[in-house]
């Protein structure tokens, strides 16, 4: 049985036909994620409630919210009461007027369409993802096991037992389907999204990165953390625990076998090169399975090239993290990708 979790990009009127493309009698769940852009300039229903939070009482953001979800379903010829659900929706925000709770609708309405959409079962998130002081592993893993199969619900969110709701941190979709996928011993973890899997650098900054074929779960963790943003790196550990592969596809090109994350790795010299901000500098970090001495060498030669100065620098026997002033994915990239 086959988990799959669907990012924004898939959950937009556009988009959304191609689902059911992914799909088959082996899928037993499906997570999915508030609507994301659907085009450049357009704002994601989560930045959206956000924002909403923050101007309640005053409602009249939520329009943006309703019309998007409104297209979703004419757009898709669902057979729901749309606008009764958009109703409910607000009413509940503005009654209970709590961050969480706000933030959450965006999973929960997301849920309620597909299901709809593709004839399955609806499942509240809240009445699965189970919290207390922090997220209750096994009382969670005990809920799901108990609904069968053949459903779909939201991610990014749970409740306590008293039904205040409780975020995952952004991106958290990813880790309810981690957590759906171990609780149901599923045999893999789909992740649709927009790429092909992970690449060794950002696709959008490097036009020519390669895909990674297969990588370790440590591997997939540690490049997550430092930046790589097609899997949230607390997704990983759930699966790994229960030696579940993770299959990172893209619903655009199905030919595309994608990125398998598992025990074994057969990736190439350099896995990835990632960089992200902190505070006004960038940690820019590549993992490989070469020789630290070789890497260290290469970076160091092409920062030195470029006229950039290296503030910090620290490494194990797979990575190695540099710390600048700019922006150095690419010239890092460059350096050591004649190792690939």
């Amino acid at each position: 049985m086959i988990v799959a979790k669907y990012g924004g990009t898939a959950i937009t009127p556009n988009n959304l036909h191609l689902i059911k493309n992914t799909l088959g009698s082996h899928h037993g769940a499906v997570v999915v994620s508030a609507i994301g852009k659907q085009y450049d300039g357009d704002t994601k229903v989560t930045d959206l409630l956000k924002a909403l939070h923050t101007r309640l009482p005053d409602v009249s953001l939520f329009e943006k919210i309703a019309y998007k979800y409104r297209s979703l379903v004419s757009q898709n010829h669902i057979t729901i009461d749309i606008n009764g659900i958009l109703q409910n929706t607000i009413s509940d925000i503005v009654y209970k007027n709590y961050y969480e709770n706000t933030l959450s609708k965006g999973e929960e309405l997301s849920a309620k369409v597909v299901s709809a959409f593709l004839g399955w079962k609806y499942v509240g998130a809240e009445e699965i993802i189970t919290f207390g002081k922090r997220l209750l592993t096994e009382e969670t893993y005990r809920k799901i096991s108990l609904i069968g199969e053949r459903f779909v619900t939201g991610g990014f969110y749970g409740a306590r037992a008293d039904g205040r709701r409780v975020l995952f941190p952004r991106g958290g979709s990813d880790i309810t389907g981690a957590l759906v996928a171990s609780a149901l011993n599923a045999t893999l973890y789909e992740n649709w999204t927009d790429v092909n899997g992970l690449c060794v650098a950002d696709p959008v900054k490097v036009s020519n990165a390669q895909t990674v074929r297969c990588l370790s779960y440590d591997n997939m963790r540690l490049l997550s953390q430092c930046g790589a943003s097609v899997l949230h790196p607390d997704s990983v550990l759930p699966v790994a625990r229960a030696g579940i592969p993770i299959n990172i596809r893209n619903f655009f090109n199905l030919q595309d076998a994608g990125t398998i994350v598992c025990n074994d790795s057969v990736a190439g010299k350099v896995i990835g090169v990632t960089s992200k901000r902190n505070g006004n500098l960038f940690e820019t970090t590549v993992v490989f399975t070469l020789s630290s001495s070789l890497i260290a060498v290469k970076v160091f030669d092409a920062l030195e090239h470029c006229g950039i100065s290296c503030l910090k620098f620290c490494g194990g026997h797979n990575f190695l993290k540099v710390t600048t002033e700019q922006y150095v994915l690419p010239v890092v990239y460059d350096a050591v990708t004649a190792q690939i």
